[in-house]
């Protein structure tokens, strides 16, 4: 994959839990980093869900980045069409020569 098919910009955050003045536990997000990926829309996943019935709309997006340490707790911010986009991580996979990395979220079934 060449830097030329990386042409979106996400940011990668993880969630950090912290206790309020009541002793709730309060969950905020980070940001990890921002990077270059490459965004590949998985229709036919999306197709399968509706034709099983599914309710909520969820947009699948494979992202492809380079390696580096992401974890299935984190999620994605991304930019389309002029709006921030939530993407929870559904899964993870390195390449064969653990150059990049493949990215399985999906949006649209909450709000990260």
């Amino acid at each position: 994959m060449t830097m030329r098919d990386r042409r979106h910009r996400i940011t990668l955050q993880k969630p950090v839990t912290t206790t309020g003045e009541m002793g709730d536990r309060i969950v905020e997000w980070v940001d990890v980093t921002r990077t270059w990926a490459k965004r590949t829309n998985k229709l036919k996943s999306s197709a399968d869900a509706i034709a099983a019935g599914a309710v909520i709309a969820t947009r699948l997006v494979q992202f492809d980045i380079r390696n580096r340490p992401v974890d299935t707790t984190w999620r994605i911010l991304a930019m389309e069409n002029g709006a921030q986009v939530i993407y929870d991580i559904r899964s993870l996979g390195p390449s064969n020569d653990n150059r990049d990395m493949a990215i399985l979220a999906a949006a649209g079934a909450n709000n990260g």
